[in-house]
């Protein structure tokens, strides 16, 4: 399934596709995708996630066509 990712530009996006999505299997959760996207572990409790607009937890199982959020608070603006 895709699902579309909004990462912080400093991280790799090596698994994201050019239209900004990421294919996970079915009932990956937002924990699943942060690993799939090689994020640093130490990193995990330094964003802010959010799945369609609401903050999640890292056990949400994702759903096609979602909207995931991965945002670093010092990533200015």
């Amino acid at each position: 399934m895709n699902v579309k990712v909004y990462a912080p530009g400093f991280l790799t996006h090596n698994q994201i596709s050019p239209e900004g999505t990421v294919s996970i299997p079915h009932g990956a959760t937002l924990g699943d995708l942060y690993r799939f996207l090689s994020f640093p572990e130490a990193f995990r409790l330094s964003f802010y996630c959010s799945v369609n607009d609401v903050k999640a937890n890292w056990n949400l199982s994702l759903k096609e066509g979602d909207q995931v959020s991965f945002i670093f608070p010092i990533s200015g603006g």
